[in-house]
């Protein structure tokens, strides 16, 4: 079989510093082709040492292809403040798919994440960190699940037959979306030779 996977990606990135916060603004799109050729020659029958397929005895032949282009943007900004102590990024990517019911439609997945740093508060303790985020992605549905494909049913009277297979194609169909929430506590004790770590994470 062959494969040809296609990306290109243009991204921008601005930063804004001020003497009490410092903002850093990114964005980009994304362009990215996947086409996949796949076959498969079976050869029943075939004498000692023969290693071309179009002896054997019986032949089958399997082949698939598959499509698939998907564009997306996203735009994202991360805050720096309170002497670096506070930080705060949120961001979204927008995605579209020729594998989705509706080709045209955009997909939103959101993200955001903070964290607060309290240094030296005491007890031998150098630092803590409180951390949250979450934030949400897809999953692509599979090459074909739109739409209606047409199988072919061999030779009948003479003829190619062609018919619709058992499965018929869904054109409400739409990513799986995925929920993730994690937050967490860092401790950094006895001039950081010591580290705890506590994390919390759930995936729906």
């Amino acid at each position: 079989g062959t494969g040809l996977l296609t990306n290109v990606t243009l991204g921008a990135v601005w930063t804004y510093s001020h003497p009490r916060f410092t903002s850093t603004l990114s964005g980009g799109g994304q362009l990215e082709d996947r086409f996949f050729n796949d076959y498969m020659i079976i050869g029943r029958g075939l004498g000692p040492l023969q290693l071309n397929s179009a002896g054997a005895a019986s032949t089958s032949v399997r082949q698939s292809q598959s499509g698939i282009r998907n564009q997306a943007f996203y735009v994202q900004d991360d805050l720096l403040a309170l002497s670096e102590r506070l930080f705060v990024s949120a961001a979204v990517r927008g995605e579209r798919s020729s594998v989705n019911g509706y080709r045209n439609g955009m997909f939103y997945f959101p993200r955001v994440a903070a964290s607060f740093r309290w240094a030296n508060p005491g007890w031998k303790i150098d630092e803590i960190k409180f951390r949250a985020n979450y934030g949400q992605s897809g999953n692509q549905a599979n090459y074909g699940d739109r739409d209606v494909t047409v199988a072919n049913y061999g030779i009948i009277s003479g003829q190619t037959g062609y018919g619709v297979p058992g499965t018929v194609g869904n054109p409400n169909i739409k990513p799986e979306r995925l929920a993730e929430t994690e937050g967490g506590i860092d401790f950094s004790m006895y001039r950081e030779r010591i580290h705890f770590e506590i994390t919390r994470f759930q995936r729906n």
